[in-house]
């Protein structure tokens, strides 16, 4: 299912820098790690939530998500934006990428890797700072209303554009009859049924009235799923609709 693509899509721009800080710990002869450069050690590029990582649970997990069709637009206009960072998140951690090959000595790879992966976090959680701003939404409720539209989609498989291929070759099936439509049939009897247990689960997570505002707007919010995989995974170019 595509929802539970998310977590490792989402873990990307998180394991593209770790492998820069890595190259600092990387020894050619690996007899030992190097030691850091003068002037401290470098933050992660963002918190977990900005990444997409598992963050700890609050009481606020606990609360149905207050949503209405002007709060979902404005979250998806949100999201293409944020979409936008992410994608300048990974190019400048592959500039420093390629600054830290640049480099001859173990010390020079360090130096160069620590000082640039401070400065695109720097840039990075001031941006997505700004952003949160200018939309009005807190590090909670985009990382709980990002997981909703995950569950929605996840669970209304019939809707992802990515399924309508193999719809289409059930539908042919029941038209012929017989042990086909046999297999036809129990393939959407199965679809049903995890459809209705993907959004019983939802509305116990994020509240009907989310659940509600979200299954009214799937072709969108599939487009927008589908735009932030292509980002993470540095297809196409991200840019704000």
């Amino acid at each position: 299912m595509r929802s539970r693509l998310f977590p490792a899509l989402a873990l990307l721009p998180a394991l593209a820098f770790l492998a820069i800080v890595a190259l600092s710990a990387c020894d050619k002869s690996k007899s030992e790690p190097s030691k850091p450069a003068a002037g401290g050690t470098a933050s992660p590029p963002s918190s977990a939530a900005d990444l997409g990582l598992p963050a700890a649970r609050s009481t606020e997990d606990e609360r149905p998500i207050q949503l209405t069709d002007e709060r979902l637009d404005k979250y998806m206009a949100y999201r293409r934006e944020y979409n936008v960072i992410v994608k300048k998140l990974i190019e400048d951690m592959e500039k420093v990428s390629k600054a830290v090959d640049a480099k001859t000595s173990e010390l020079g790879k360090s130096a160069t890797a620590l000082a640039g992966a401070a400065k695109v976090g720097e840039t990075h959680d001031a941006a997505v700072k700004a952003l949160r701003g200018k939309y009005g939404f807190n590090e909670e409720e985009d990382r709980r209303l990002w997981d909703a539209v995950g569950a929605v989609l996840g669970a209304k498989t019939a809707e992802s554009p990515a399924m309508q291929e193999s719809i289409k070759m059930f539908r042919d099936m029941q038209a012929k009859g017989g042990e086909e439509k046999k297999s036809a049939d129990e393939f959407f009897k199965n679809m049903e049924a995890s459809e209705k247990e993907g959004l019983e689960e939802a509305r116990k997570n994020y509240g009907a009235q989310c659940v509600e505002v979200l299954s009214k707007h799937l072709k969108e919010l599939n487009e927008l799923q589908e735009e932030s995989f292509k980002t993470v995974l540095g297809v196409g170019a991200a840019t704000p609709k």
